[in-house]
């Protein structure tokens, strides 16, 4: 749902409303922290329903366990994500990489402390992991309250709560287009624990990442420590290879957001990822007997192919049309009427 500051953000400083960024990250902070809270019952029940599911049993425990722990993170993103967008309009990157390579440099001494010598297990990996994004939102939060965002940062403002529901529908038709492509992806470890050295798999998995948003990458000396197992440093070798490979197909993706068509991708996902992509991966798996392997490229032709309807559908765009309404939009939400009220509706919708 924060994705839906890249689009107004961006647009906001085209139509020279800096004011507007700080309106805006308000807003999204008051829509992300309910979500947030809505979205914790799946955390408490994510072990009972992994079971029901039918996955293996020890791993939904530890997923349920580790989720339960988690919570606090999940609150810290409502807060971490509007900020990092904000900043980043502002080509303010240095901040964010700062902040970052500070939380980077602790965390992986608080990490084996917690986990190795404390013996916590998953709960210290979790606690270290709820330390180190809470730290950074603070950490970022003091910087734009401390003066140095200028026009972009002029307090707290009723504001945030206006247009709230104009803005939810942005938010949502980010959150869904995003979480169909997460889903995409993370449907590939349900898929995994259903094969036979399901363990195996989902190791790999967290060496060489699935998720699009982070596209973890580790290199192949991860892979060393685990060549006993040929099996396992396969995965490794085409896993990294196939990320590297999907990381560039989302470029056309970041245009798409900023232009506001999240609706418009988010049914290109229905039928390139769900339609095509994840059929293919389960025919090449289990008909054709390639195992993740093969459920992995099939989903990667469902990537390749919704790059290529995007790159279509902005090849074909009036950019110049597409400048008037970001205009429009920006004006319209920040309080000033643009024309008659129906056209305000059409260009919210």
């Amino acid at each position: 749902m924060g994705s839906a500051l890249e689009t107004l953000c961006g647009q906001a400083v085209g139509a020279g409303k800096l004011n507007m960024l700080g309106v805006y990250m308000q807003r999204s902070w008051v829509l992300l922290s309910i979500t947030a809270c809505v979205l914790c019952f799946l955390y408490i029940f994510a072990g009972p329903f992994l079971t029901l599911i039918g996955q293996d049993p020890e791993i939904s425990r530890a997923a349920g366990k580790f989720a339960i722990w988690m919570i606090p993170q999940l609150f810290a993103y409502a807060f971490n994500f509007p900020v990092a967008k904000f900043l980043q309009t502002q080509s303010k990157v240095i901040v964010i990489a700062a902040i970052s390579g500070v939380a980077m440099a602790l965390h992986p001494l608080l990490s084996w402390l917690l986990i190795m010598k404390v013996d916590w297990g998953l709960v210290g990996a979790a606690v270290v992991l709820n330390g180190s994004w809470w730290f950074i939102v603070v950490a970022q939060l003091a910087y734009v309250l401390s003066g140095r965002c200028g026009a972009a940062w002029k307090g707290f403002s009723w504001q945030a709560f206006a247009n709230l529901w104009s803005f939810f529908r942005l938010s949502l038709a980010s959150a869904v287009m995003l979480c169909l492509e997460t889903w995409y992806f993370m449907a590939l470890l349900l898929f995994a624990g259903y094969l036979k050295n399901a363990k195996i798999y989902l190791g790999a998995f967290s060496v060489w990442g699935t998720s699009p948003k982070n596209s973890t990458i580790f290199s192949g000396g991860c892979c060393d420590h685990f060549h006993y197992d040929r099996t396992f440093s396969g995965l490794c070798v085409d896993g990294h290879t196939e990320c590297v490979s999907f990381s560039v197909f989302q470029r056309p993706r970041r245009v798409a957001i900023g232009a506001g068509w999240q609706a418009f991708v988010a049914y290109v996902n229905i039928g390139c990822y769900y339609l095509f992509g994840i059929p293919l991966g389960l025919l090449l798996g289990y008909k054709f007997h390639r195992g993740i392997k093969g459920i992995w490229q099939g989903m990667i032709s469902g990537t390749v192919l919704q790059t290529i309807v995007i790159l279509v559908m902005i090849y074909k765009t009036n950019w110049n049309r597409e400048a008037s309404r970001a205009g429009d939009r920006v004006q319209t939400w920040g309080g000033q009427k643009v024309g008659n009220d129906k056209e305000n509706t059409e260009e919210e919708t």
